[in-house]
């Protein structure tokens, strides 16, 4: 990825990326953050990563959550997706259809890799928020097993105790204490989709979205609103909380 977005900045163009990792890569890969915010400021450009999540849900609108704190102590985030309605890729990407045998094996081989981006999102929060911890640890992906037989929206028979999706999750920690929990779930069911952040400190805030922000329209709506903020932004490779608050921009595009 990185040699594209270097081609892209030395023909003077901005960057707006779904890459996961970009979304916040100065600790996991410094020496190519330094590098291309360097060639950004250089060509006068800048770079972001984006997205649902990373980019957004578990990340940047937690940031905005804490607003009207006087103290946060914890933040735990969740969402809960229902895969049977996204795209065929990404249901395979969590392993839809694999026997648990196979699952594993898969994961071990980084054949699937389930959700990426939860460290990411960690480290912009306690950047964000100046939140100091001791330690991160993503766990490695937890398979979810149907209990029933059921057919996929692109026609696959998935027998019961087939994997029909993933959990995924990473813990900031501070002296044993868990600061940041970030919990992915996404498996093919029947249940209610939500996300959910709970932020304890002064007030408590829980705030809940029924039925979860889809990620396929939302990912594409956040690189189309993004436009104006990045064009107007400072150079060099940014976050999501470097920018402005994004919202909808389609009327500013009318004027």
């Amino acid at each position: 990825m990185a040699p594209l977005i270097e081609l892209a900045i030395k023909e003077g163009s901005h960057v707006i990326s779904i890459c996961e990792e970009l979304s916040y890569p100065f600790n996991y890969h410094p020496e190519i953050s330094e590098k291309l915010d360097i060639l950004a400021k250089s060509n006068n450009v800048t770079i972001v990563g984006t997205g649902i999540n990373p980019g957004y849900l578990m990340d940047l609108l937690p940031l905005v959550i804490t607003a009207p704190c006087q103290k946060v102590k914890s933040i735990k985030i969740t969402r809960m997706m229902n895969s049977a309605k996204r795209r065929e890729p990404f249901q395979r990407k969590i392993g839809t259809g694999l026997t648990p045998k196979l699952f594993h094996e898969k994961i071990n081989k980084k054949e699937i890799t389930g959700h990426v981006g939860l460290t990411e999102s960690i480290q912009m929060i306690s950047a964000a928020l100046g939140i100091k911890f001791d330690e991160i640890t993503e766990f490695p992906p937890n398979e979810i097993l149907t209990n029933k037989e059921f057919l996929t929206s692109y026609g696959e028979k998935i027998p019961r105790n087939y994997v029909c999706g993933l959990q995924s999750k990473a813990i900031a920690k501070k002296e044993g204490k868990d600061l940041l929990l970030l919990d992915f779930i996404a498996y093919a069911g029947d249940h209610d989709e939500f996300d959910s952040i709970e932020v304890e400190g002064i007030p408590n805030i829980h705030q809940k979205i029924i039925g979860g922000v889809h990620g396929d329209l939302g990912t594409a709506a956040m690189v189309a609103n993004l436009i104006p903020k990045v064009i107007e932004a400072r150079a060099g490779l940014l976050t999501m909380k470097d920018l402005p608050v994004p919202c909808y921009t389609e009327n500013i595009w009318n004027e």
